[in-house]
């Protein structure tokens, strides 16, 4: 597109990823401070133009000040909030449950549901279950045979679930207050994916 219409590139994301860029958290705002310098120097070399990165909320505040838009405190404001509520619901929790939607046994007799909870020390349990979340919560501990231990970077998780029958492996990521995971199983290759919502809490 830059080389298209020969014009250098300002790339506005929320989604701030300190792969891709130099952040600075601020309370509960992440900044982005500068695009990599390895991304500016492919961008420069492959177009000849510049190229940086704005957050959403940055690059309000730069047209307020640099082209004299109008734009109100109270709309800068609004940003920054939402801003704020999606990091939150980025989130891992760990004083709930998660819960997958309903699904058949192979021989469909029957439904049952894929829970998983998380601990702040980075142990992840996982359960099968035909019953809900409030009638297995006690089997929600470290001791229970299905767990792993997991690990986050910025709203990516991964983990692998082993029990004595064999182990499971989930990719995904935390959205919307929502972990939507690609699991595949190491035991029959099974593969399949998955959104899991939040349910009471502990």
């Amino acid at each position: 597109m830059s080389n298209k219409l020969n014009l250098p590139v300002i790339f506005i994301t929320n989604d701030v990823k300190d792969d891709w860029c130099n952040v600075e958290k601020r309370s509960n705002e992440t900044r982005i401070l500068s695009p990599k310098d390895d991304l500016i120097f492919e961008f420069k070399h492959k177009t000849k133009k510049q190229f940086w990165m704005y957050s959403f909320s940055q690059f309000l505040y730069k047209a307020k000040e640099i082209l004299n838009s109008e734009i109100t405190n109270e709309a800068l404001e609004e940003v920054k909030n939402i801003n704020i509520d999606v990091a939150k619901n980025n989130k891992l929790k760990f004083n709930c449950i998660y819960r997958s939607k309903r699904m058949t046994t192979a021989d469909k007799t029957m439904f049952y549901r894929r829970f998983l909870r998380f601990f702040e020390d980075g142990t992840v349990v996982g359960v099968s279950a035909t019953a809900e979340g409030n009638e297995i919560s006690s089997w929600f501990n470290h001791n229970y045979e299905d767990r792993g231990v997991y690990s986050i970077k910025n709203n990516e998780i991964h983990f692998k679930l082993t029990s004595p029958s064999g182990s499971v492996e989930y990719n995904g990521k935390i959205e919307d207050g929502f972990i939507y995971m690609h699991e595949k199983s190491l035991i029959n290759g099974n593969e399949s994916d998955r959104r899991y919502s939040p349910i009471e809490p502990i």
